[in-house]
């Protein structure tokens, strides 16, 4: 290969990786080109068939690559709403502002809520249907999610490999944002577990709530969520089983003796009953599944020896 070939090939190998298509080249690059032109974040100026593979317009092409792939479209916007989907952490380029959306979804400019800036994603439906359609307010105008706005707003800027996650009184959110609108999807998140309705006290009590932090180990996070939800499965276990039994304490007290003697035989049938099923059950999964049988009878164990040993501390 020619010294020139070399280096006409070498500078489309960050779009290669950025498409993942190993034949990316000249005639894909002015097609990437036209199209972005034709959405209105390259300027009219551009003549895609005679632009040369610059720096600058390969920058573009990678900056709105997700909007080459579908995932993203380009949202038209008048000036006065531009800073606001800047502060909100979207691309904003030719007086378009760039919004993520799923593949058959549609985006729309709206009416602003409250003097807040908003737009709406539509979903279609496979059926032919009018769809699934979400409002989305870049920063909500009540005087608590204004404050969360401000606090989510004020955090450091992500770095490569770096995801935003909050904790909620103590518990660790399910999910992680990174990418272009990681601000934006954090606090649309936040605001789920708000009421409509608080007066200044509770409001105060959610803001505090509250803590951002930027995590670079999703799995360890993820770990900490599973481990939380178990913690959390089993307190709510044994809190029901203790209501359970104060509740078959004063229903008892409540009986006479006839109706206890009963409710016991009542009981005791069933368990024979339930325990003579499982036995059967449990024979005929050996039976026909020997390895299955002996992996459900070994985790069995082991949720035996972990409730023992929680009991004893």
């Amino acid at each position: 290969m020619s010294k020139k070939k070399k280096q006409a090939s070498d500078i489309f190998s960050l779009l290669r990786a950025e498409f993942k298509t190993p034949d990316y080249g000249q005639k894909q690059f002015k097609r990437d080109i036209a199209k972005l032109k034709k959405l209105g974040l390259v300027s009219k100026k551009v003549k895609p068939r005679s632009q040369q593979p610059t720096r600058y317009f390969r920058n573009i092409v990678r900056q709105f690559s997700d909007v080459l792939l579908g995932e993203a479209k380009p949202l038209p916007i008048p000036r006065a709403e531009r800073a606001f989907y800047k502060e909100s952490g979207h691309r904003v380029k030719n007086g378009r502002a760039v919004i993520p959306t799923k593949k058959g979804e549609s985006v729309q400019r709206i009416k602003p809520v409250e003097g807040v800036p908003a737009y709406r994603t539509t979903q279609k439906s496979p059926t032919g249907g009018k769809g699934v359609s979400r409002t989305h307010v870049l920063f909500p105008a009540q005087e608590l999610h204004s404050k969360l706005a401000a606090f989510v707003k004020r955090q450091p800027k992500l770095k490569k490999g770096e995801y935003y996650a909050f904790r909620y009184r103590g518990y660790q959110s399910l999910q992680y944002f990174g990418g272009e609108n990681a601000k934006e999807n954090l606090l649309q998140y936040m605001m789920r577990y708000i009421p409509d309705e608080l007066d200044e006290d509770e409001a105060q009590d959610y803001y505090s709530s509250f803590e951002i932090v930027k995590i670079h180990d999703t799995r360890a996070w993820n770990s900490g969520v599973r481990e939380q939800r178990e913690k959390s499965h089993n307190q709510n276990r044994e809190r029901n089983r203790m209501r359970h039994n104060a509740w078959r304490a004063r229903r008892l007290a409540e009986m006479s003796e006839e109706e206890k003697q009963l409710s016991k035989i009542k009981s005791q049938s069933f368990k024979e009953k339930d325990a003579a099923r499982q036995r059967a059950k449990r024979a005929a999964l050996k039976q026909s599944d020997p390895a299955t049988y002996a992996a459900q009878v070994k985790a069995s164990a082991a949720r035996v020896a972990k409730h023992r040993a929680s009991k004893k501390k």
